[in-house]
C-alpha cells in the first residue's frame, strides 16, 4: 500500500513537501530541497523505529497551527503540518500495525 499527503515539515520554519506510507516507512520529500535544512529534504523512518504520533499544536506565522509529531525510539522529535490528518492517522495506524 501507497498513500500520498501534502505536507510541511516543521524545522526552522515550515517547508512543504509530500509524505508517502509505504509498506517499508514514513518518507518525506521537501518540494524545494535547496531551501530546506539538509536532514529535512528527505526523511525516512521506517515503522519500527516510531515510538508514537500524536497532534500538537504549533504556533507560526501568527497561526496555530494542528500539528502532527512523531516520536522516535531514539528520543527525537519530528513535527509536521499535515492536510488531512484524519486520514493520515487512519492510515498510519494501518500501517504502524500490520
Amino acid at each position: 500500500m501507497k498513500k500520498h499527503f501534502i505536507a510541511a515539515v516543521y524545522a526552522e520554519g515550515a517547508h512543504g513537501g509530500i509524505i508517502t506510507l509505504k509498506d517499508d516507512g514514513f518518507y518525506f520529500t521537501a518540494h524545494k530541497i535547496m531551501t530546506v535544512p539538509a536532514r529535512y529534504a528527505k526523511v525516512m523512518f521506517p515503522y519500527e523505529e516510531i515510538e508514537n504520533f500524536s497532534f500538537n499544536p504549533i504556533a507560526h506565522m501568527g497561526g496555530v497551527y494542528p500539528a502532527v509529531t512523531i516520536v522516535l525510539k531514539n528520543g527525537k522529535q519530528h513535527d509536521f503540518l499535515i492536510s488531512n490528518p484524519k486520514r493520515f492517522f487512519k492510515y498510519m495506524n494501518i500501517m504502524c500495525c500490520l
